[in-house]
């Protein structure tokens, strides 16, 4: 095989790379910037969201970060409009927990939900903290929690192999581009 025909195919390599790679970050960046069903105030108390399509729904906390958070002062209940029954909320382990981080705000999925296609209603209701989550508090130092920068967000969950996926192809992107321009260069070394 002659040079040419070498550096051809390496080099044909790095379009295919670079395909991958800005199709793994578009969707990617539709996954992080994806519009919430509800951003609801902590101040208001309560908000109705619809939801068109039955599934899993994630409930994140949006605030500043580095301050201490009204996750431990405040129980959600979520109720459908119609029936007026109950939607079961299911907290995360700690472990499971995903965060978005800008620089001086962010957010992090506590719950999660399943729910049938319908009218809701999310009621934010004060509790006290458990033995544990009160050692939390106490431990941190500031005591007033400014409510007015802290928010609730419901969201569409996304399944987590599309998110594999994704990583996968823009790594293989990644590995595409890089090799098929290293490949290219050496094509006259490489013995075929």
């Amino acid at each position: 095989m002659d040079i040419l025909t070498k550096q051809f195919l390496f080099f044909g390599l790095m379009p295919i790379g670079i395909f991958l790679l800005v199709k793994g970050i578009k969707i990617i960046r539709k996954q992080i910037h994806s519009k919430p069903l509800l951003e609801l105030p902590y101040l208001q108390k309560s908000g109705k969201f619809s939801i068109t399509k039955a599934g899993q729904f994630s409930i994140w906390q949006k605030g500043r970060l580095w301050k201490k958070t009204p996750f431990y002062h405040f129980r959600l209940r979520i109720y459908n409009e119609f029936t007026h029954q109950e939607i079961p909320i299911h907290r995360l382990p700690f472990f499971m927990r995903m965060q978005m981080n800008g620089f001086s705000k962010g957010r992090t999925r506590l719950w999660y939900f399943d729910a049938p296609a319908g009218n809701y209603k999310i009621i934010i209701e004060e509790k006290s903290p458990t033995p544990l989550e009160q050692l939390n508090l106490d431990i941190s130092s500031d005591k007033l929690i400014d409510l007015s920068e802290y928010y609730i967000e419901i969201r569409k969950n996304k399944e987590i192999f599309i998110s594999i996926l994704t990583i996968i192809m823009i790594i293989l992107g990644g590995i595409l581009t890089i090799s098929g321009f290293v490949l290219g260069i050496l094509a006259n070394k490489i013995p075929l």
